[in-house]
């Protein structure tokens, strides 16, 4: 799709998945957590289910059928829900507490940090998340990435992917919004950015998501840029 570069004056990323690996870092986190006691547990399945209980709640809130909260929250309130479906692990409350922090440290897909960078020459980039100021601020200095604003949901009119969030910030980088790219590996999160006016690219996912909330198909020619990595993205949009 052909797309006029010199309208676009800004970057608005999603992170989750998209920059940051959440997958290995929680994987990790509850393989450590389960040897320390001597438990047995699948951490993949109980990352999964654990993200997807997280988006269970967020569907909801949006919904106004649910508690609002922030990330952190809804972190810590999904491993509430766990108990019975990894009663093994048995997490005492202060231990739901650490493991909920593990998502502050999340690293970023390799190249990453060296893409944000030179795209930061010609664009504003901020971050543009449903995720809490301190796993964006913490994730971000694990992985060595420097934004020009981050954008947290949790000070928006609403939370991704309502029209509300994407508008809110098109707002407060004082642009229009044909002015503001997303980009995201995450279909659902373009396609609520597009409704809102804004342009879209789309990255390849590095990941598979739990994909009742997270489906990852999208029709060919739907996004204004396609993009098979952060390298192709930088290539496409600073030619």
């Amino acid at each position: 799709m052909t797309i006029d570069l010199s309208r676009i004056r800004a970057l608005t990323f999603d992170v989750g998945g998209t920059v940051f690996d959440w997958q290995s870092t929680i994987i990790g986190a509850v393989g450590e957590l389960a040897q320390a006691k001597g438990a047995s547990v699948d951490a993949e399945a109980f990352a999964r289910t654990w993200r997807a209980a997280m988006f269970g709640h967020l569907v909801a809130m949006n919904k106004g059928e649910a508690e609002v909260m922030n990330a952190d929250g809804m972190h810590r309130k999904a491993l509430d829900g766990m108990d019975e479906a990894f009663a093994d692990l048995a997490l005492s409350p202060t231990e739901k507490d650490d493991l909920t922090r593990a998502w502050h440290r999340m690293p970023a897909w390799p190249g990453v940090p060296e893409a944000i960078a030179a795209l930061r020459q010609r664009y504003v980039v901020s971050i543009l998340s449903i995720l809490s100021v301190p796993i964006l601020v913490g994730s971000s200095r694990t992985a060595g990435i420097d934004w020009d604003l981050i954008l947290s949901c949790e000070f928006l009119p609403a939370y991704k992917p309502e029209p509300e969030s994407y508008q809110g910030a098109v707002g407060l980088l004082a642009m229009q919004p044909d002015q503001v790219m997303m980009v995201a590996a995450h279909p659902f999160d373009l396609r609520g950015a597009r409704a809102a006016g804004l342009r879209t690219a789309n990255l390849q996912p590095n990941l598979s998501e739990p994909n009742e909330f997270l489906p990852p198909e999208s029709e060919p020619g739907e996004f204004d840029i396609e993009a098979e990595n952060f390298a192709d993205l930088v290539r496409q949009l600073c030619p």
